[in-house]
């Protein structure tokens, strides 16, 4: 049985299960002691009539509970099967029913034999560009009302360039709210388009749930004329990158003041459209839409994206929204720029409680508390890990890693991350160090996340020995 679905035919079986003979498995009954002085028998019943009867006087098998509906009983209609079960002691019982579908009947096609029905317009003037820019980009067609749908029936169309191909163009899986109402089909421009101008040829078939189809409907011939000539859009500019080909490179250490992008004066765009700017691959970290700024053709990146996308090379486009719909780019392949991989400058962590060289464990209360001044291009979306290394009691080096910190936005309106009880070092594990050796603090920053975190550390050191 196909599995149901909401106001479908109820256990519908499908034609291909209608070839062979019908294999249907009766559930085991939960007391059985069959014998030769008292059997049990099963009797199977098939629309009312008994189709099926064992007797058995041994334990019943697996095999025993299989039984086999010859395809002469798979007439289209919804059959009810139940079974009955008088154990060995003489108990009586009888299942619950089980209605199936069987539909051996091929959707028909409605009148002109299923003919499809399009705009008058469209008959008489063909497919033109102007007729899809003002009907949303698409060319609808009615289905002419054809016998027994179901909820579950699926109408395949096609767009053909040639007469006997089959080129897909959609399909429309009816519900309940489609029954009985006017079917249509849509026919997208862009796909029109795709297919080129010239005579093209629309049908479709109609399949149902369980397998069958109608013929082919009478094809419908269309002049089409839906070319649009493609406008100029030439990759975008970003002035303080270097370079003038398909990769442009951006270096975070010379830049200075904001980074702008910018459309080229050749772009063909129109008062009415609307642009935005992609940098970076829609969905990935880091990457922004930015629309255009009060600037004409000026589109403003984000100063806080700009780190993350260190030692990465990324696509680097705009798009054109049109009037009725459309979504354009610039040229393909997109413009890439590679942004050199970005060490910020040094700024060294501090422990609160040290003096210049030192840390005193007489002047640490409770914990040593980290902190650290802001870098440059600093975002929310970067992690900080500090680690504090020493020596224990037996001279053996030994570390004190703090759990990834995520830059908050307080953390960049102070300019320092820390000093509080955010991150820190317990006293006691500092109590277990050696008196008199070197301890040594650094700072990692990844600047994506947590996804990556370069091999060492990449803000500055601090050195301290560690008094008591």
């Amino acid at each position: 049985m196909l599995e149901d679905i909401t106001d479908g035919q109820p256990n519908l079986l499908p034609v291909d299960a209608l070839e062979d003979p019908l294999r249907v498995e009766i559930p085991m009954w939960p007391i059985s002691l069959p014998s030769e002085n008292d059997p049990e028998t099963l009797r199977f019943y098939w629309n009312g009539v008994v189709h099926t009867t064992k007797t058995f006087t041994s334990t019943v098998l697996p095999a025993d509970l299989i039984i086999e509906v010859g395809t002469e009983y798979l007439l289209h209609g919804r059959p009810t099967l139940y079974y009955e079960v008088q154990i060995y002691n003489g108990e009586h019982g009888r299942s619950g029913e089980l209605q199936l579908t069987i539909d051996r009947e091929a959707p028909v096609l409605g009148g002109d034999e299923g003919m499809l029905v399009f705009p008058d317009e469209v008959v008489n003037n063909g497919v033109t560009a102007h007729y899809l820019e003002v009907n949303d980009d698409q060319l609808q067609a009615l289905v002419p009302g054809y016998k027994t749908p179901e909820v579950g029936d699926t109408i395949t169309y096609f767009w053909n360039r040639k007469h006997n191909d089959e080129e897909y163009a959609g399909e429309l899986t009816l519900k309940q709210a489609d029954i009985g109402g006017p079917l249509t089909l849509v026919f997208d421009g862009q796909m029109i388009r795709d297919r080129e101008d010239g005579v093209r040829y629309a049908y479709y078939r109609i399949k149902d749930r369980a397998g069958n189809q109608s013929p082919r409907a009478r094809i419908v011939d269309l002049e089409v004329a839906a070319e649009i000539a493609p406008r100029q859009l030439p990759w975008p500019e970003l002035p303080k990158a270097s370079g003038a080909g398909a990769t442009l490179t951006l270096d975070l250490k010379k830049l200075s003041g904001d980074l702008v992008g910018m459309l080229p004066e050749a772009a063909e765009i129109y008062p009415e459209d609307t642009l935005t700017l992609q940098w970076g691959v829609p969905g990935e970290l880091g990457a922004v839409t930015i629309a255009e700024s009060d600037a004409k053709g000026q589109f403003l990146i984000p100063r806080d994206k700009l780190a993350m996308q260190s030692g990465k090379t990324l696509p680097f486009y705009y798009q054109v929204a049109t009037f009725d719909g459309q979504v354009l780019e610039s040229v393909t392949p997109h413009r890439q720029v590679e942004v050199l991989a970005y060490i910020p400058y040094f700024p060294i962590p501090q422990i609160k409680e040290a003096i210049v060289g030192y840390l005193k464990l007489s002047d640490v209360i409770g914990s040593a508390h980290f902190r650290i001044a802001t870098w440059t291009y600093v975002s929310t979306d970067h992690l900080l890990r500090f680690e504090l290394k020493g020596h224990d009691l037996n001279g053996q080096a030994v570390a004190y890693p703090v759990e990834a910190y995520k830059v908050t936005e307080g953390d960049i309106t102070s300019r320092l991350i820390g000093g509080d009880d955010t991150l820190f070092v317990p006293k006691a594990w500092l109590e277990a160090l050696k008196v008199g050796t070197q301890l040594q603090l650094t700072a990692t920053v990844s600047f994506d996340g947590g996804h990556s975190w370069p091999p060492s550390p990449n803000l500055g050191t601090l050195d301290l020995q560690l008094l008591a």
